[in-house]
């Protein structure tokens, strides 16, 4: 299916619904990601709050990897957290939160490997700024909206396998009792057939 086509027919369904609740308890659950599922939802739900959806997606990407080191330090300085490579400022930001190697973030020649909750911690901390906040205010109640999405979505599922399961149980025993039929019906046939093979083998063999 072509992806627009997709996207327009999913936007199309989720607006019947007047709130995430609403949605998440629907019959026709589909497959998301976590990142499909914030865009979507918050195209419909939340499209009237000033949020840089762009600015987003990396939070998005990086609360996926909750248990790696997957942020340099540097990051901090793309969202102007300072100008220079001031790492004499990350650690103490991350002594004074008590954070450790090797548990909440690495060490390397060229600075800090951060996972994402102390990388959360830091930029808040030392930015102060309201708006990475609000961010990761609405990022966190989206994830949390998407494990009650997702929890459904494998309840429907698992019902919908058992139902397709029983259906197709019953499909095969039919087909079995028909197959059963029709060799009982022609047991004669086949029966005739064996003989005249034998008979065409014995004649093989007198041949030879």
């Amino acid at each position: 299916m072509d992806l627009l086509k997709y996207i327009g027919e999913f936007k199309m369904t989720i607006t019947q619904f007047n709130n995430i609740n609403e949605f998440n308890n629907s019959e026709h659950l589909t497959k998301m990601n976590l990142i499909e599922y914030f865009k979507k939802v918050h195209s419909v739900f939340y499209n009237d709050i000033d949020i840089d959806i762009t600015f987003m997606d990396y939070f998005l990407e990086i609360c996926q990897h909750d248990n790696k080191f997957a942020v340099h330090h540097n990051k901090l300085r793309e969202y102007r957290v300072f100008l220079e490579d001031d790492k004499d400022r990350i650690r103490n930001c991350l002594n004074g939160w008590k954070l450790k190697a090797g548990i909440d973030y690495g060490t390397a020649l060229n600075g800090y490997n951060l996972k994402p909750h102390a990388f959360k911690i830091c930029l808040l901390s030392l930015t102060r700024c309201r708006t990475y906040a609000k961010y990761y205010l609405h990022l966190e109640k989206i994830f949390d909206y998407y494990n009650d999405y997702q929890k459904k979505y494998k309840t429907t599922s698992s019902s919908n396998f058992e139902l397709k399961l029983d259906n197709l149980i019953k499909e095969n025993k039919d087909q079995a009792r028909q197959i059963e039929s029709t060799i009982n019906s022609r047991s004669l046939s086949f029966q005739r057939l064996k003989e005249l093979l034998l008979i065409l083998l014995i004649i093989i063999l007198i041949l030879k």
